[in-house]
């Protein structure tokens, strides 16, 4: 589903994936649909997510385009300050996909 969806967004919006990425979506789609046909109930967003989460926080690469990212996922638009309710969502769903 996810790289149906950015297929349909890549020419929409004009940029091109690299090659790596495009790969590692097929790779992952690949092992998604190993893990389902064992266990329906597979979702891979429960271990993806906080892998994810954990990497941007701790950007171990100490990369600015993570640093970005991170202010952008917490911080408000017009302010610049963290705002609660974007630092709120983030939690929220966090815990939804990990059940902690």
């Amino acid at each position: 589903k996810l790289l149906d969806g950015l297929t349909r967004l890549v020419p929409r919006f004009q940029f091109r994936l690299p090659p790596y990425f495009v790969n590692n979506c097929r790779a992952l789609g690949t092992l998604e649909g190993t893990a389902r046909s064992l266990d329906p109930e597979f979702n891979v967003m429960t271990v993806l997510y906080p892998y994810a989460l954990n990497r941007l926080i701790r950007n171990p690469t100490g990369s600015p385009v993570v640093d970005r990212t991170v202010q952008n996922l917490i911080r408000s638009e017009k302010t610049g300050r963290v705002d609660r309710a974007k630092l709120s969502k983030l939690l929220r769903d966090s815990s939804a996909l990990t059940g902690k």
